[in-house]
């Protein structure tokens, strides 16, 4: 988890790791980011520093003495985790959180809380832990994670240290996402559409994203060799297969991606002025696609918009 969380969240790392060396550790925190940016693992990662029999001089946890093992494994007595149960946190788990954090630690006086997606607790759920974060009877750590800060109470959000856990850079992306049986494929394209992990898992699952990973390059091959058929393929295959305004936002996200594909290979082995020229024609046909963007904002009729490109990169081809 050391590994796993510094690679996935180095600024969020250094900054504890230097918490920890200089003895500032906050009793409560919040962990916010989108989910599959590392907040799990840094919770564990915290609570084996603050249970590790035998620290780091910094204050890193070894990660191989028993508390360390045994967090490492979810099997620690003394650190209790509250995940929702259906949609939400009920009452009766924040009960059970209260009756853990008015007693000590079954091993020691301390104790670790981490209540994922906290942002689904009720208000007064919320409300009655705040006299135990304002004032814990024992050693307690409390870890919130969200992955939408907006909808964590404000009076949750005023009592936490808030750490923020940036999206995710594409080749991290990519590298997480074929952890979790993304194809290689697949995953390449959802790493660069500039979503989120949970996004891009739920994007992998559905079968018109991955028709729409052969169909968007066929178009761009089309314009890529000024063939007429381009025009045409608009209204035969993408509106068809791109329905909603969010699919036709991941449509030209996908055409941007599609051309900047091309654009690469086009380079390999080419000579300087060509390369230049294909530099040229690689910006007018992405702020062709970004204008497409700004007009599908603007409520503009999807197709037309499609047409209209088609019309302006076979145009420049000429």
């Amino acid at each position: 988890m050391n590994e796993e969380f510094a690679a996935l969240q180095p600024a969020v790392f250094r900054q504890l790791k230097n918490t920890l060396k200089h003895q500032r550790l906050s009793h409560a925190y919040l962990f916010e980011g989108d989910a599959g940016t590392g907040k799990r693992a840094a919770a564990q990662w915290l609570a084996q520093a603050f249970l590790c029999l035998d620290p780091q001089p910094d204050g890193s946890p070894c990660g191989v003495c028993a508390n360390c093992r045994r967090i490492a494994a979810g099997e620690h007595p003394d650190v209790q985790t509250v995940a929702p149960s259906g949609l939400s946190i009920k009452v009766e788990q924040i009960r059970q959180v209260k009756r853990e954090l008015s007693k000590a630690g079954m091993e020691s006086a301390k104790k670790v809380i981490v209540i994922e997606s906290c942002d689904k607790m009720s208000a007064s759920a919320a409300n009655s832990l705040l006299k135990f974060i304002e004032e814990p009877l024992f050693e307690v750590l409390i870890v919130f994670e969200t992955d939408h800060l907006a909808q964590v109470l404000p009076t949750i959000r005023s009592r936490c240290q808030i750490l923020h856990f940036l999206p995710l850079a594409p080749a991290k992306l990519e590298a997480r996402l074929v952890k979790e049986d993304v194809s290689p494929e697949a995953a390449r394209v959802l790493a660069h559409l500039g979503v989120s992990f949970a996004a891009a898992v739920e994007l992998s699952k559905q079968e018109w994203f991955n028709e729409a990973r052969n169909v968007v390059p066929h178009w761009v091959k089309l314009l890529e060799k000024n063939d007429p058929q381009a025009f045409v393929y608009v209204q035969e295959k993408l509106v068809k297969l791109f329905s909603d305004r969010p699919s036709q936002e991941i449509a030209l996200d996908l055409v941007l991606y599609a051309l900047g594909q091309v654009f690469s290979a086009s380079l390999t082995g080419g000579k300087a002025q060509i390369a230049k020229a294909q530099i040229a024609k690689a910006n007018e046909q992405r702020l062709c696609i970004l204008n497409a963007k700004n007009k599908l904002a603007a409520n503009v009729n999807f197709q037309g918009i499609l047409e209209q490109a088609a019309i302006e990169i076979l145009t420049d081809h000429k």
